[in-house]
């Protein structure tokens, strides 16, 4: 642990427990950090001792983030800058959401870890004391079964209790100083030709793809890439949360490497820094791609759909009229649009079958099963010509 981490952690623990005999708890990484993307930022599990009365709790995790802007060996770099700019974003953003809705707020149903101390600092950075679930399990894939039940009905509680009907303000976490609009997959934080590239990037994919599935040798994969780019802003304008009578709070990475399981298939789900305001599809459509198992996909609908919708009736007291399933399953089209013109964009240049054949091999609970996985590449892709074929045809309408 360098100084700066080693100071953030002292400072926390320092305040946390503050009645705790001097000196204040010591404390051990447990492992090595889990992110050292800049020098003084990390995620790691620390040990107590001894363990502070109340909560006794010997393990807590500690997240601090420096301020990148400020750490940039070349300033005048825009680019870096700008990814620079969007992480410190990203931090603040997790900061915002733990202060505006904490674990009381939230109530039972949603679980997600304690926060303990919680500081955002525009010197020193953000830092984060959070409650430890490092007994709990994560699964690399997510079954039909008890963890997918738990996954669905934790994310329908977490969505209506941001709607309208609910009782916690969607608008709280921007005027902390977090995002507008939810998740990293939105059009407004991409580079600006990126969705110009789609047609060609798409292409290209199924070019070096096709010997794996035939499916990418015909026209409908190779030329979904064009039917994109002639929609993606209109998607893009449905989802926007301003306005929109569904508008909640989207987790905006909701996927595996974000879940810890207890013995009973429990869920409790962290990782805040691309929350905010958006539609509950966009998080259904990124859990498909990125966590189920192939299994559960074999009918989107009757294992994603209508479980989460029936969660999410069930908060509002049965009362479908809260939330028509008819728009639920046009937002979840929708939402592949969006998803696939961010995924085809942004990941989908960059795999060939050997990273694809590589990912397989030495799996990765943080990177979605797409990156390993043709068959669920081909399901987004159908799924996404099928929403097209309707737009096309008049039958859904991306103008609201």
């Amino acid at each position: 642990m360098n100084e700066i981490v080693s100071t953030a952690a002292a400072k926390a623990i320092s305040t946390f427990y503050p009645d705790h005999p001097d000196p204040p708890p010591s404390f051990t990484p447990t492992g090595t950090a889990a992110d050292t993307a800049f020098s003084g930022s990390a995620v790691l599990e620390l040990r107590l001792e001894p363990p502070p009365a109340p909560p006794n709790k010997p393990l807590v995790v500690l997240k601090h983030s420096v301020v990148r802007t400020r750490n940039l060996e070349d300033p005048s770099d825009k680019s870096k800058l700008k990814a620079a700019q969007k992480v410190d974003s990203s931090s603040v953003n997790e900061y915002a959401f733990l202060t505006a809705y904490p674990t009381s707020a939230l109530g039972p149903k949603i679980r997600i870890p304690e926060t303990l101390y919680a500081r955002n600092d525009p010197n020193d950075g953000v830092t984060l004391l959070m409650e430890s679930f490092s007994t709990h399990s994560q699964i690399p894939v997510i079954p039909l079964g008890v963890q997918l039940t738990s996954a669905l009905r934790w994310l329908a509680y977490f969505h209506a209790s941001f709607l309208p009907s609910g009782s916690l303000d969607p608008d709280k976490i921007t005027e902390l100083g977090g995002w507008e609009l939810g998740t990293h997959l939105s059009l407004e934080k991409r580079p600006q030709d990126e969705v110009q590239r789609l047609p060609a990037d798409i292409a290209a994919f199924c070019d070096r793809f096709e010997g794996m599935d035939p499916y990418f040798s015909a026209e409908p994969a190779k030329g979904q890439g064009l039917r994109l780019l002639k929609i993606a802003p209109a998607a893009a304008a449905y989802l926007h949360p301003t306005n929109h009578p569904h508008k909640t709070i989207c987790h905006g990475d909701y996927k595996q490497g974000n879940f810890f399981f207890d013995e009973q298939g429990e869920i409790c789900v962290f990782d805040w820094q691309w929350t905010g305001p958006g539609l509950g599809a966009t998080d259904l459509i990124y859990l498909c791609a990125m966590a189920v198992s192939d299994e559960t996909l074999t009918d989107h609908e009757a294992n994603i759909i209508r479980p989460y919708h029936a969660f999410l009736i069930g908060a509002f007291n049965n009362d479908a009229t809260k939330y028509p399933y008819e728009d639920l399953l046009t937002e979840f089209k929708i939402a592949a649009l969006d998803y696939q013109r961010w995924q085809g964009g942004s990941r989908l240049k960059s795999m060939t079958p050997e990273t694809m054949r590589k990912a397989k091999l030495d799996v990765d609970v943080n990177h979605g099963i797409f990156r390993r996985s043709i068959e669920r590449v081909k399901w987004v892709f159908q799924t996404v010509n099928a929403a097209l074929d309707e737009v096309e045809a008049g039958t859904l309408s991306i103008v609201r």
